[in-house]
């Protein structure tokens, strides 16, 4: 059942949120991304015990690896013979797109890439084990990470976010590049990243819980400033991309295990 790959439990005000499809690398399907992170998100929002979430991969080897690429060959197929494209509605998978006022914490733990880049974009601290990497493989497989794309750019220098994108699945940033530039705050063992995640999540319950809530407004607010525009946008190119034939085929040569065959349309 979709309900078990996204798991909430609350332990002392702590919301701990798992993504839990370790067969799959934690990979998302498209219920994953389309229901089951909202409702959770919207369920983190809503409940009056929970001061704080952490977010984190079930395992020791990844946070998530994106969607799951396998699952989503045959929606690109659907989409580009003329079914509506899912998209849009998958696009809010990260705290912020549903309306998260609380602090998110992201506790990395393995890879993280595609769409588990914009989870913990959108978070507010990060903390990583020291054998954790981030990518962005969408444009090796034909997808445009807009969204994605608009997020990393707010949370890491401009050049160093580019280069993930352009990358894709060629190249990928280690644990200690993401802890130099600033996106991730704090490096542990990998043994030691759940007992490092709640005791910073317990530090910040230290403070008043409205004072932390309006300064998370007031931070991302200040930088929502010409922000608006730049995602619709965003949203129009995401939800026109799966129609691209590259995108079948980038999906397509991912199961057939082959290097894909750009159409470049």
């Amino acid at each position: 059942m979709s309900e078990q790959d996204i798991t909430y439990e609350l332990d002392d005000r702590i919301a701990w949120i798992t993504i839990n499809r370790p067969e799959r690398r934690n990979a998302l399907t498209r219920h994953n991304m389309s229901v089951d992170l909202p409702d959770t998100w919207l369920r983190f929002e809503a409940d009056e015990d929970a001061r704080i979430a952490i977010i984190s991969g079930a395992g020791e080897f990844a946070f998530c690896a994106g969607m799951d690429v396998k699952e989503r060959a045959g929606a690109f197929q659907r989409s580009a013979d003329g079914g509506a494209s899912e998209q849009t509605r998958e696009t809010r998978v990260s705290p912020r797109a549903n309306g998260v006022t609380k602090p998110v914490i992201g506790a990395v733990n393995g890879v993280c890439t595609g769409v588990g880049m914009q989870i913990v974009a959108d978070c507010d601290l990060l903390i990583a084990s020291d054998n954790a990497w981030f990518s962005d493989a969408r444009t090796s497989v034909g997808l445009v990470p807009a969204l994605g794309a608009a997020e990393l750019a707010r949370a890491m220098p401009l050049h160093e976010a580019l280069r993930l994108i352009f990358l894709g699945r060629h190249g990928r940033m280690t644990a200690e590049r993401a802890y130099q530039i600033g996106f991730v705050g704090e490096l542990v063992p990998p043994g030691e990243l759940h007992e490092a995640a709640e005791q910073l999540a317990r530090t910040v319950m230290r403070n008043a819980p409205h004072a932390v809530r309006l300064a998370k407004q007031a931070v991302w607010e200040s930088l929502d400033g010409g922000l608006a525009d730049g995602m619709a946008n965003a949203r129009a190119i995401a939800a026109a991309n799966p129609t691209l034939e590259d995108v079948r085929e980038g999906a397509r040569s991912f199961v057939e295990r082959r290097d894909p065959d750009w159409k470049l349309r």
